[in-house]
């Protein structure tokens, strides 16, 4: 059975819920306990999802002029996850996460865009769309990072 990053957040996520809401009715949680927890759990979660499009990068970045449409999707696909990866961090985490997200989301626009060019490429400028396309997904992952690490600061 294949593990998608799907099935892989969705775990992730669940684990999370049990833990944060585990409690004893006779164990009292302080708030900075709660945030710890979030922080944590927020982290495992960007982990997850970092290390799912990694491997989904991997498999499309030789894709050929002639699966370019899969490797639109695939990049749709891995931008999606990074999406809901910065999503399901709490923005009460840490200050620093406003700035972070503001630069995902600059970069997610410019991913967004070269997917355009990737949807127009011709085999001529396959390979050279196909590189911006790597440096824009870098940059979006970078993005990504700083707003993971944004929780646990």
């Amino acid at each position: 059975m294949k593990i998608t990053p799907s099935i892989a957040l969705l775990a992730v996520l669940s684990s999370a819920a049990i833990v944060l809401t585990g409690c004893s009715k006779e164990s009292k949680t302080t708030a900075e306990d709660v945030a710890h927890d979030t922080a944590t759990a927020a982290k495992e979660i960007a982990t997850n999802v970092k290390d799912a499009a990694v491997n989904t990068w991997d498999s499309i970045k030789n894709y050929s002029f002639e699966k370019k449409d899969d490797f639109a999707n695939g990049i749709d696909h891995l931008a999606q996850k990074t999406d809901e990866g910065v999503e399901s961090i709490s923005d009460k985490t840490a200050p620093a996460r406003a700035k972070a997200v503001a630069e995902y989301k600059e970069a997610r626009a410019a991913l967004k865009t070269q997917l355009g060019n990737v949807r127009e490429a011709s085999s001529d400028t396959w390979s050279a769309t196909k590189e911006k396309t790597n440096e824009a997904w870098k940059a979006v992952q970078a993005a990504y990072e700083k707003v993971k690490d944004s929780a646990t600061s």
